[in-house]
């Protein structure tokens, strides 16, 4: 039968779930799930079972906490030793937000190429804001000093000496009358 001579290779653990499925077309987003995971282990020492294939040997671990109905989510907090909930409440990092896209379930929710995926791991190493973060005004503004230390240091000083001869001749001002 042509549906059954269909396989798909990869080692589960890192498969997206469109690769698990064999009727499910895959593109250049099964990388980056991939990717997605690899980073996720790097980043917190553990790799998530979070496999939708519970009979294959291969992704069952002897050293494995994770069981199969564990998401992405759910790993990470119970290795954080926290609810996923209180997760969701401290994952404000962008390294975690750039594995959760990296690995979202869904490959339209996903980096759409390992391309993409490099170049926010790039916006982080070089302190821009990162695709994967929901972004406001104090989050920007935050990347944007870090980016420029010596030049917000100085423009700060400069505005607080002003402030402060500002502060000094009204003072006198004062003073006088």
């Amino acid at each position: 039968d042509e549906e059954q001579a269909i396989k798909r290779i990869g080692t589960p653990k890192y498969m997206s779930p469109e690769q698990l499925d064999i009727t499910i077309p895959v593109d250049s987003r099964s990388d980056v799930y991939s990717l997605g995971i690899i980073f996720y282990e790097v980043i917190s020492g553990v790799i998530p079972n979070n496999k939708r294939v519970a009979d294959d040997t291969e992704t069952q671990d002897a050293d494995s906490s994770y069981n199969t109905e564990d998401t992405l989510l759910d790993a990470m907090a119970r290795y954080r030793q926290t609810t996923p909930y209180e997760l969701k409440k401290m994952m404000h990092g962008e390294l975690d937000a750039i594995a959760l896209k990296a690995t979202e379930a869904s490959p339209e929710r996903r980096y759409q190429s390992p391309a993409h995926f490099s170049e926010d791991l790039e916006r982080y190493l070089h302190h821009f804001p990162v695709y994967a973060k929901q972004k406001n005004n104090f989050y920007i503004i935050r990347k944007f000093i870090q980016r420029h230390k010596v030049a917000t240091t100085l423009v700060s000083c400069l505005f607080a000496g002003l402030l402060f001869s500002m502060f000094t001749i009204a003072q006198l001002l004062y003073d006088e009358k």
